[in-house]
């Protein structure tokens, strides 16, 4: 009697989306002062800071604001040394009021860090045709929504951490 090999039937690989999307996105760099603006277009952006070696006694400075429920901003304050770990904070909606946030060093000893920017936002999901077609069709009309202002991040770079956010009062400015 002759063997029979059992078939099976070809497994799918599933893969994350965002891990797709992440794997095609190249390390862009900011300076220590800088700001950086997130259109209603954009899905996911990352920027990095360059290496800056400092301690405890300085804290780096960045104002954020963000419009919709579908965007939000993680930063990863990063110590580089070998075997260093990132701090991570995650901001939302912020219904376009800037808000003001310091990051500071864990470390006395002078060691280099990096803070991380990355930008998500959800994409729009649709019920039916009808209403796809009827976004489609209003942004044909008038494309300059897809170039709307959703986020900005101001970064002030490294400062003594005593002066927390003394700028402006965070809830003045907002996005236009």
């Amino acid at each position: 009697m002759p063997e029979k090999n059992p078939t099976f039937a070809k497994l799918k690989r599933y893969t994350d989306p965002r891990a797709l999307i992440r794997s095609q996105i190249k390390e862009n760099n900011i300076n220590l002062i800088d700001e950086k603006i997130f259109r209603n277009n954009d899905t996911y952006l990352f920027f990095v800071t360059p290496h800056q070696t400092i301690d405890y006694t300085s804290c780096i400075e960045y104002r954020y604001s963000l419009i919709g429920l579908r965007s939000r901003l993680g930063v990863y304050f990063c110590d580089r040394s070998e075997g260093g770990m990132c701090i991570m904070k995650l901001h939302k909606n912020t219904n376009g009021t800037t808000m003001c946030e310091q990051l500071r060093p864990w470390y006395h000893k002078k060691i280099p860090f990096t803070v991380h920017f990355h930008f998500e936002r959800r994409p729009r999901v649709f019920r039916n045709e009808f209403k796809m077609k009827r976004y489609l069709k209003r942004i044909k009309r008038n494309p300059s929504l897809l170039a709307k202002p959703v986020g900005k991040v101001q970064l002030f770079g490294y400062q003594r951490c005593s002066e927390n956010c003394t700028n402006t009062p965070p809830s003045i400015d907002k996005i236009d």
